[in-house]
């Protein structure tokens, strides 16, 4: 049986199938093609399908969103935590679904340059253990494939380069016009860079241009954030329940959370230790290892239907009220209560490091 699953409405048969093209050129077996074989039910070729899968990739859209098949099959990629879900149009994803970060490709003309992909191949590589090819060698005898994986190939050869460029000291410096995204020279990546933080699918932006994440190397999972001293936003997805950011001047709040921990046990996140004093847009990332802010989604910024933004436009020691003006190192723990439970769990929390540049 195959290692994919794709589910989706009949009439996004094209997108669908374009996806499966894009799966098949790393080697990988896709279940898509709903035909059903002489003597076989429907629901029994499904399940079988679904069953065997290792990864189910959803496509939501207006036609999916109200079909009960497709939001059966999302439901069981859900329920076994191997779900990639795909917004193929402008369509609102189905209630149920809509705490998992989902995929954007509403924009998607079928070009390969969309900066999405990427991320659906790794998500997909991480859920059937395998990993994202390079394109294959020209000397191989292949189908000639389309346009849109011949620019995709050469898309991922560009960052490579760009990646070594900037490593190998080549790159422009902080604030270089000639480079918007250039690596801040306090820049010691120790992991592989991240396109948003692996629990909770956050992003840092400043001046509307993504800033670069790594993942560090330690017993816990932390991620590395690098970031000019300017304001700046933590973009997420649409969570329907608070987001709790508590940000302090040392690591010391990343061993006060631990999963299967009671909430009231965490000195920062306990009842009563919440802080909303200011509205999206004018706030200041308040230091203090006792609270942490409380974002709701109305104090929040819709920024599109499926993301959120968070404005900090300056540093502040809570206990004196002072701002910070030398923009230090600052450590984060971001948690959002997904399982509505007393409970922290694992994937219900981001430790960050915020490395502010010289």
């Amino acid at each position: 049986m195959s290692d994919i699953f794709i589910s989706y409405a009949r009439e996004d048969r094209d997108e669908a199938k374009t996806l499966a093209e894009l799966f098949q050129q790393q080697d990988w077996s896709v279940w898509w093609d709903r035909s059903i074989p002489p003597g076989r039910s429907f629901d029994e070729v499904i399940e079988e399908a679904l069953g065997a899968a290792k990864c189910v990739v959803v496509l939501w859209s207006k036609n999916s969103a109200s079909s009960d098949w497709v939001k059966s099959e999302a439901a069981e990629g859900l329920h076994r935590k191997i779900l990639v879900p795909v917004r193929i149009d402008s369509a609102n994803v189905p209630l149920e679904f809509r705490r998992l970060q989902t995929v954007d490709l509403s924009d998607w003309k079928g070009d390969a340059g969309h900066l999405e992909l990427g991320g659906i191949l790794e998500a997909v590589a991480a859920n059937i253990k395998g990993v994202v090819q390079r394109p294959p060698n020209e000397g191989k005898r292949r189908k000639p494939i389309k346009p849109v994986l011949t620019v995709l190939a050469i898309v991922t050869l560009l960052a490579a380069g760009f990646a070594f460029y900037k490593f190998a000291g080549g790159g422009a410096r902080l604030g270089s016009r000639a480079s918007p995204s250039a690596i801040p020279e306090n820049a010691s990546p120790a992991g592989e860079e991240l396109m948003r933080t692996p629990e909770l699918g956050l992003e840092f932006w400043q001046r509307d241009q993504k800033s670069l994440m790594f993942a560090t190397q330690a017993e816990k999972p932390i991620t590395r954030v690098f970031l000019k001293r300017a304001p700046f936003e933590i973009r997420c997805p649409h969570f329907e329940g608070a987001a709790q950011i508590c940000a302090w001047s040392d690591a010391s709040i990343f061993d006060a959370i631990v999963a299967a921990k009671r909430i009231e046990d965490i000195p920062y996140f306990s009842p009563g230790t919440g802080r909303a004093d200011t509205e999206f847009g004018s706030a200041s990332l308040g230091l203090s290892n006792l609270s942490h802010h409380h974002f709701v989604p109305e104090r929040r910024r819709a920024i599109s239907s499926q993301q959120d933004s968070i404005f900090f436009s300056s540093l502040m020691n809570v206990e004196d009220g002072k701002k910070l003006t030398d923009w230090p190192t600052v450590y984060l723990v971001v948690f959002v209560n997904l399982n509505q439970t007393d409970e922290i769990d694992s994937h219900e929390y981001e430790c960050l490091i915020l490395d502010f540049g010289k």
